[in-house]
């Protein structure tokens, strides 16, 4: 299945209509998405950094969303576009870095507070831009894949904002990491190699006991040896405890020869799939299916 690649301008100004051959989309840059009672305690660290910009087709109603969370493995990155299929609007996050100014060793949770508040404002607010709330997915990239999977799969971080996981429509992480984040482990002190998988309350693994209130779930990862080591592995571990925990709608794609690092190019395809609603029920590569 070859990837629907969709060469969008990108636009530099709040407002601004991006031309294209579907749809007309407007952007709205850096819109802070904390509010309320988060809003006024948040120190001026947090304010900078928990801002995003929403791309959507302003001619069309009822669309699908999709909140876009980038990688650099939660110490490094900023908010990006993933340039998806113009019928279908994004939102492109920032978050609080690991190792940056206001955030200690005590707060190796920061990055997926801010990105649970994120889903929350989008599903909040995305009906005032024509979407439909009822069809928001999230996706992202390495550390943005891992922050997908815990905001999806760990019914904590939504109970927050009064949400839950399949309030969500979809998630579709690109090469994730299932285990605890090599940068959490880091900064909190864990002891052992980098290598050494940990699942415990931080890994996306741990809350496939909860199979049965996750949204449809599809985990996209690169081919070994160009994938990182143990991504594709611990995502088809993911995908298979879900599986066999009674969730019928996860699925796994290995993309062939692809790295770690061209996931989401190579992989755009079954994000646009899962959002428009065309992933088949029966759908599961298995490593080594060509497609």
């Amino acid at each position: 299945m070859k990837s629907m690649l969709i060469g969008l301008c990108a636009a530099s100004a709040v407002g601004l209509a991006v031309g294209g051959t579907g749809p007309q989309l407007t952007v709205v840059k850096d819109i802070p998405y904390l509010e309320g009672q988060e809003l006024k305690e948040a120190d001026a660290h947090r304010a900078a950094w928990c801002r995003l910009d929403i791309r959507y087709p302003a001619s069309v109603t009822g669309f699908s969303t999709v909140v876009t969370f980038h990688g650099g493995g939660l110490t490094r990155g900023r908010r990006v576009f993933f340039n998806l299929d113009s019928t279908l609007a994004e939102v492109a996050v920032d978050y609080r870095l690991l190792g940056r100014e206001g955030v200690t060793n005590e707060d190796v949770r920061t990055p997926i507070y801010d990105a649970a508040a994120a889903v929350a404002w989008t599903l909040r607010h995305v009906a005032a831009y024509g979407g439909d709330p009822k069809k928001v997915f999230v996706t992202g990239s390495s550390a943005g894949g891992y922050l997908t999977m815990m905001v999806g799969m760990d019914p904590r971080w939504l109970a927050k904002y009064g949400f839950k996981p399949l309030d969500l429509a979809g998630l579709a992480p690109n090469s994730g990491q299932a285990t605890t984040h090599f940068a959490i482990k880091a900064l909190a002190g864990y002891e052992g190699p980098r290598w050494q998988p940990v699942i415990d309350e931080l890994a996306p693994l741990y809350y496939c006991r909860y199979a049965k209130t996750i949204p449809p779930i599809v985990c996209i990862v690169g081919q070994p040896p160009y994938e990182m080591k143990g991504r594709a592995e611990e995502n088809e571990l993911l995908i298979g405890s879900l599986k066999a925990m009674g969730h019928e709608k996860a699925w796994y794609v290995r993309l062939p020869f692809a790295s770690h690092g061209r996931t989401t190019a190579c992989g755009r395809a079954y994000i646009e799939l899962m959002a428009k609603g065309k992933l088949p029920t029966d759908f599961y590569l298995r490593p080594g299916d060509v497609h």
